[in-house]
């Protein structure tokens, strides 16, 4: 799939003990519109939870524990989402689609002062 994703400190919010602010986007590279469904991907409301990000520490290389919930959802009837649905994402050709995240406890646990690596799988 011709995306590229990138995640970034956002430095306009202040992180609390223990938790981190960061700011995930998705640039479509296609020469063509892509509509995405955001269950289970980084611009999903619950990835934090559901361990789309993964947190390893730059000391000591261990991953932050985290809640890695699994997400039961009903489809719609019929089984197609409509384009307008709040869960298609549309990312028109060359575009980009953003969102700010705070991870906090206890869907990551995070220790202050700790530096973390971050990536995306979903």
């Amino acid at each position: 799939v011709p995306i590229e994703i990138s995640i970034t400190r956002n430095t306009a919010i202040t992180s609390d003990l223990g938790s981190a602010a960061i700011r995930v986007a998705l640039r479509n590279t296609s020469p063509h519109d892509l509509f995405l469904l955001r269950w289970s991907s980084p611009l999903d409301p619950m990835a934090s939870a559901m361990g789309v990000f993964k947190f390893r520490s730059t000391r000591t290389n261990e991953l932050a524990p985290g809640m890695n919930i699994k997400v039961n959802r009903r489809l719609p009837d019929g089984g197609n989402f409509a384009v307008s649905s709040e869960d298609i994402i549309k990312i028109t050709s060359g575009a980009s689609v953003e969102k700010e995240i705070v991870v906090k406890e206890p869907q990551v646990v995070l220790s202050k002062g700790e530096s973390y690596r971050i990536t995306a799988e979903g």
